[in-house]
């Protein structure tokens, strides 16, 4: 239970409104049915997630099913029912389409009122400070391994006043055991200070 003066956030993993989903939430029954049972799993609390992907206002006809693109107005539609506050946008999708589609995210969740947390950005909402890490980045080369002790050590505030939480994507796809890479930053990050890690990329739950 929380305490006076307390705040509680949920959290979500990856979030991508895209591909077969704008079609099948055009039907106003599984509209409210979905938004329904995600307001119960959150209890309508505020909602961080990483948005995993590129926000476009217009959907071209040919993207490859590897370039995450998702309608910009359907994801304001969703945040609202959701009572979704702030994504991170630290993932190996949101460089798909390059600087314009950076661009077109930053605008789209501007325009939504939805703050935004990147790649070794920090983000202070009441009561905890966010930093968005990735350790994967399809746009880069190596496309793995990104987080090196000279990116946490600029990003986490060691003294931080308020719960520092990483919300860091990693591991592999479909595997929810944290390997040794995993277990590797997990150290190296509670030695910065770090109160708690929020981990999205395999696509299953863990708890």
């Amino acid at each position: 239970p929380a305490g006076p003066g307390s705040h509680i956030y949920m959290w979500a993993g990856d979030l991508f409104p895209g591909r077969g989903l704008p079609r099948l939430l055009s039907d106003d029954v599984v509209v409210d049915r979905v938004a329904q049972a995600a307001r119960r799993a959150t209890r309508g609390l505020p909602l961080i997630a990483n948005l995993e992907g590129v926000l476009l206002p217009d959907m071209p006809d040919n993207l490859s099913e590897l370039v995450l693109g998702m309608p910009g107005d359907m994801l304001r539609d969703w945040a609202g029912r959701l009572n979704l506050r702030a994504v991170g946008l630290a993932n190996n999708h949101v460089n798909d389409i390059g600087a314009s589609g950076v661009a077109e995210t930053h605008a789209a969740l501007t325009a939504a009122g939805i703050a935004r947390f990147g790649q070794g950005e920090v983000l202070a909402l009441p009561g905890v400070t966010l930093v968005g890490l990735s350790d994967l980045d399809g746009a880069a080369r190596p496309p793995v391994d990104r987080l090196t002790p000279e990116v946490l050590d600029r990003v986490v505030q060691r003294d931080a006043q308020v719960p520092v939480v990483a919300f860091v994507h990693w591991g592999r796809e479909f595997v929810t055991t944290p390997g040794a890479r995993e277990r590797k930053l997990e150290d190296a990050l509670r030695q910065r200070g770090v109160a708690a890690i929020v981990g999205a990329h395999p696509h299953a739950a863990s708890a």
